[in-house]
């Protein structure tokens, strides 16, 4: 990375925040860890893990096959925009986003349909609460708050 002279100060090229190690807000790692424990869980019911409590857990369609794809392909996704998040990329930052809001839907499903579980929406609804703090949409992006003007 290159730097610019200006008024006898070193300005950098770029301004995109880089990764580093242990820089995370609170409420990004609380963002991971939570969407970590969901993405295992996703895969252990996907893999058809035994003694799994998911009796309640609403088959997709009648084939089981689809319903442990399905699951299997979430708990990647999940993984994906964790390790995004945790990157300070957007596109992290938006795929969790996008990910919690499909869990929050499901969990409302399983409500209609008399099968709540509690303890995944407490940790969609921390989730979501975690992703929507300025510090966690700052560190994943400039352009989230849809703020672009510029200010002199």
């Amino acid at each position: 990375m290159t730097e610019d002279l200006v008024d006898g100060v070193h300005i950098p090229e770029s301004t995109e925040p880089a990764f580093r190690f242990g820089r995370w807000p609170f409420g990004t790692l609380v963002v991971a860890v939570l969407r970590i424990i969901d993405a295992i869980t996703w895969a252990a019911i996907g893999l058809g893990v035994r003694d799994l409590p998911v009796g309640g857990v609403p088959l997709l369609a009648s084939s089981t096959i689809v319903t442990q794809t399905v699951d299997l392909l979430l708990a990647a996704a999940t993984i994906i925009g964790v390790v995004g998040l945790l990157a300070y990329r957007r596109w992290g930052w938006v795929l969790t986003m996008v990910l919690v809001g499909i869990g929050l839907f499901g969990e409302l499903v399983r409500i209609a349909i008399g099968q709540p579980d509690h303890l995944g929406l407490l940790s969609l609804v921390v989730s979501a609460f975690y992703l929507n703090q300025r510090s966690v949409r700052a560190m994943a992006g400039r352009d989230l708050d849809g703020d672009t003007a510029t200010h002199s």
